[in-house]
């Protein structure tokens, strides 16, 4: 007896999903990517898969030797909050990070600058890389007036990244042939053209009928705290009275300067 129409239509359709079903083994056999697959929960209990790419992962554990991430987000409002453990190979915990901060335990902390210098390790601050810091020296001699003028080649700029406590210094060495004690070689070390620093250099003159040449010099120093920005540091110097020759010996005289932080 054959089949009707109805159980003949029927029959097809079961072939045709079979046959499809049987196309989609072979696919996968091949290698070829699978439109839809739905597998029950804990169906697979070890798997290898080459290559994965999911826009959503849930996962108790997730095991991997390697994982290259773009952002990696730990805790939230419904899990409470996270935290990431950095395990040796006897898995014991020797970084942990949460929300309380960071606790490196028996292990080596390094922090590197731009250029790749130490600035930060396990025992503080490396002040050669962390404090940045410049001077500038000038070089033969120059007359000096009653009026201040700048110190040739005594000057130096310099940037500060956010607003800075810088310690500023210079020197001086003055030089007078003047007949009379009185005068002196003055100075002054001008940040941005503001206060001096240190209240000013003086170096005094020659001793009363002391008929040779005398130099003295004069250090100061200061912190003042910097905004963001570029600043100049400069030396200015001039003589007390108009008495005989005073002048700066250039080649003596320094100003600098070293930036400490907040």
């Amino acid at each position: 007896m054959g089949l009707n129409t109805l159980e003949k239509l029927q029959l097809d359709r079961q072939i045709a999903r079979i046959t499809e079903d049987l196309r989609r083994v072979e696919r996968m056999l091949q290698g070829q990517p699978i439109d839809t697959v739905r597998i029950a929960d804990l169906a697979v209990t070890s798997a290898k898969i080459e290559s994965l790419v999911a826009g959503k992962v849930d996962a108790d554990v997730l095991s991997a030797i390697v994982a290259l991430l773009g952002n990696v987000t730990v805790g939230n409002a419904l899990d409470g909050d996270g935290t990431i453990l950095v395990k040796n190979a006897s898995n014991v915990t020797v970084v942990t990070i949460n929300k309380d901060g960071i606790l490196v335990e028996g292990g080596v902390i390094e922090v590197r600058n731009q250029d790749e210098n130490v600035i930060l390790d396990e025992f503080g601050l490396t002040s050669t890389n962390v404090f940045s810091g410049g001077s500038a020296t000038g070089t033969g001699i120059q007359a000096l007036t009653t009026s201040y003028v700048d110190v040739t080649g005594v000057t130096i700029t310099f940037d500060t990244e956010r607003t800075q406590r810088v310690l500023l210094f210079g020197q001086m060495i003055g030089l007078t042939n003047a007949t009379a004690s009185a005068n002196q070689a003055q100075g002054q070390i001008l940040i941005d053209g503001g206060s001096p620093i240190g209240g000013g250099l003086i170096c005094p003159g020659r001793v009363f009928n002391d008929l040779s040449a005398a130099n003295t010099q004069a250090f100061v120093q200061e912190i003042r705290a910097l905004t963001v920005g570029s600043h100049t540091l400069k030396l200015q110097a001039k003589e007390s009275v108009a008495a005989g020759v005073t002048q700066v010996v250039r080649s003596g005289c320094t100003v600098g300067y070293v930036i400490l932080g907040n």
